[in-house]
């Protein structure tokens, strides 16, 4: 197990009374905590992966029209027609490390709505 140790005196008084309010472990809300943070640092960095991805000109990416890419720091890594198999060698470089997967072509970036 590896221990962090939380140095904000203030910051850990808040924790450990909202872990009391809640009925758990100060140790769970940091958990949880760090997961939110975490799964929000990952949509963010696929975010700018895809900003740097819809960015290129559109003829540099339509030479990957019927091919998936990986893009990682704003770059190219790989492409694969198979996109499991895409996905299976990014994982084994970059681990957890988002990194995007995106089919290749000179389709616009899409849109969301939320209603």
């Amino acid at each position: 197990m590896v221990t962090i140790e939380l140095s904000e005196a203030a910051l850990a008084e808040e924790v450990n009374r909202v872990a009391s309010q809640e009925g758990k472990e100060a140790k769970e809300v940091l958990a949880e905590a760090v997961r939110q943070y975490l799964d929000a640092y990952r949509e963010e960095r696929i975010r700018a992966e895809a900003k740097a991805w819809y960015g290129l000109p559109v003829e540099m990416r339509e030479q990957y029209r019927g091919v998936f890419v990986a893009v990682y720091n704003g770059e190219i890594i790989d492409s694969d027609q198979n996109q499991r198999t895409l996905y299976l060698r990014a994982k084994a470089r970059f681990g957890r490390e988002p990194v995007l997967l995106v089919e290749g072509g000179a389709q616009p970036m899409p849109v969301y709505q939320s209603y």
